[in-house]
């Protein structure tokens, strides 16, 4: 069997991506990105890496230091709160999402290709802040039928061409994180974030997030969602504080302007820039694509097609020409 072994540099992250079998078949993919301090604590720094074994198999750590000793911080993942850890007296910090799920452990129940991610305080300041890179955008999730030949679907990457000789189903979604095939369990009690926006094509920074616990994994991937590790939706687990601080952002579009509220950090990693407008109700960005959103906070948006982490679009549920 041929091994194949490639390193590179994406966005900031090294990749070292190790492919085994016909057509990328178990493809195993390992990816660190640092992350960047923010005004709030200039001191701090911190990285995040992705180990996955497979599709729907492996590990994301975010590690931190040079925070606030002492103190509880939420990951923060494309508007949803996926776990929270505190700090050591020396203001270190680490989580370890795993998949499949560990009893010491936070469930991996998103997939960090392409998310914008951020460190939050309980006060709502973004301490760090990363985007990671993208999926191999050749391939998409691929349910193949489980070994033992029970209900299971095991979720994959391939390419198409590779899914149908493997006698797999192309999934409805793109990633394989949450797990969008039939399965029995994701690995312990959970819930299903779906940020408004998630059925929406905009960016909020401070996303309504709906919590339900009366779906299966393949439902909650379906409609866009996030698997958190939680016994109940009350009190609900996935929104975290609101970020404190916001800008009137514009951002481009293709063929347009459009004009949101985000924090100054998450404006430049869209690839925005801060307006001298206050807000986005007199479109300072000009064109008539400008939005506004609801001002509040939350790295967010909806799919799309465009240059921004994951492919979310801006806009808002303001004001539009």
């Amino acid at each position: 069997m041929d091994t194949n072994r490639r390193r590179g540099t994406v966005f900031g992250a090294t990749v070292l991506a190790l492919a085994v079998g016909v057509g990328g078949a178990g493809a195993a993919v390992v990816v660190t990105q640092a992350l960047t301090a923010t005004a709030k604590a200039p001191r701090a720094k911190g990285h995040t890496q992705l180990v996955l074994k497979s599709g729907a198999k492996g590990t994301f750590a975010v590690v931190a230091k040079h925070l606030a000793p002492k103190q509880p911080f939420d990951v923060v993942v494309n508007g949803v709160k996926v776990g929270t850890f505190t700090t050591s007296a020396s203001g270190k910090g680490r989580i370890k999402f795993s998949r499949p799920g560990h009893a010491h452990g936070a469930l991996l129940g998103f997939d960090p290709q392409g998310a914008y991610l951020v460190i939050r305080d309980h006060q709502g300041d973004d301490d760090l802040f990363c985007g990671e890179p993208p999926a191999d955008s050749a391939t998409a999730a691929c349910c193949l039928q489980s070994a033992d030949h029970d209900d299971d679907a095991e979720c994959v990457r391939l390419s198409a061409a590779a899914c149908a000789k493997a006698g797999g189903t192309p999934a409805s979604t793109a990633s394989c994180l949450p797990n969008p095939c039939p399965t029995s369990s994701a690995g312990g009690a959970f819930v299903c974030c779906l940020p408004e926006s998630a059925r929406c094509a905009f960016l909020d920074e401070d996303p309504q997030v709906e919590c339900t616990d009366d779906v299966t994994e393949a439902q909650c991937a379906q409609a866009g969602g996030t698997v958190v590790q939680a016994a109940s939706c009350h009190p609900s687990p996935c929104a975290p504080p609101p970020p404190v601080t916001h800008v009137a952002c514009c951002l481009p579009v293709p063929h347009d302007t459009a004009c949101a509220m985000l924090t100054t950090e998450s404006c430049t990693a869209h690839g925005g820039t801060v307006a001298s407008a206050a807000s986005c109700a007199a479109h300072p960005c000009g064109g008539p694509g400008a939005h506004e959103g609801d001002g509040d906070g939350g790295d967010q948006g909806g799919h799309g097609h465009g240059p921004w982490w994951g492919g979310w679009h801006p806009g808002g549920d303001g004001a539009t020409d």
